[in-house]
C-alpha cells in the first residue's frame, strides 16, 4: 500500500485505464483496416435505416436485413478480437495482484475494491473518450 487503500486503487484504474487504452488504440490502427472498419460501421447504419423503414408486412425482407446486420456484427467482433483478450489479460493480472492486498477494506459507494476498481475505470475511459471527441471535432 502506498498511500491510501481508496488512492491506490484510483490511481491503479486511472494508469492502467489509460494504458490500455492507448495500447488498444495503437494495436486497433495497426491490425485493423480504418476504412475497412468506417465501411462496415456506416453500411450497419445504413442497415438499420433500412430495417427501420421496411414495411411490417414485408417479413422476407426484414429477415435479409436482420441476417445482413448480424453477419456486419460478427465480422465486426472478429476484429476487436484481439484488443479484449489484450484487456482481459492485463485486468485479470490486476486481480491476481489487487485482491489479497486491497481486498479487507471497505471503499466509498461501493464497498468491495473490484466495483470501486470498475467505477474508477469507467469513469476514467468515458473521459478519455470525452475528450478524444472534443479533440477530434475541434479544428485548430
Amino acid at each position: 500500500m502506498l498511500i491510501s487503500p481508496e488512492i491506490d486503487i484510483a490511481l491503479l484504474a486511472i494508469s492502467v485505464t489509460i494504458i490500455v487504452n492507448i495500447a488498444s488504440n495503437y494495436f486497433r490502427s495497426k491490425m485493423l483496416d480504418k476504412d475497412h472498419m468506417e465501411k462496415l460501421k456506416s453500411k450497419q447504419k445504413e442497415l438499420n435505416k433500412l430495417l427501420k423503414n421496411a414495411k411490417k408486412s414485408d417479413e422476407k425482407r426484414i429477415l435479409e436485413l436482420q441476417t445482413e446486420i448480424m453477419e456486419l456484427s460478427v465480422k465486426s467482433f472478429r476484429a476487436s478480437m484481439p484488443v479484449m483478450v489484450f484487456s482481459l489479460a492485463i485486468f485479470l493480472a490486476i486481480l491476481n495482484f489487487a485482491a489479497p492486498e486491497y481486498g479487507q477494506y471497505q471503499y466509498p459507494l461501493v464497498g468491495h475494491w473490484l466495483w470501486y476498481y470498475v467505477l474508477i475505470s469507467l469513469a476514467t475511459s468515458l473521459t478519455i473518450s470525452a475528450i478524444r471527441k472534443v479533440a477530434k471535432n475541434a479544428r485548430f
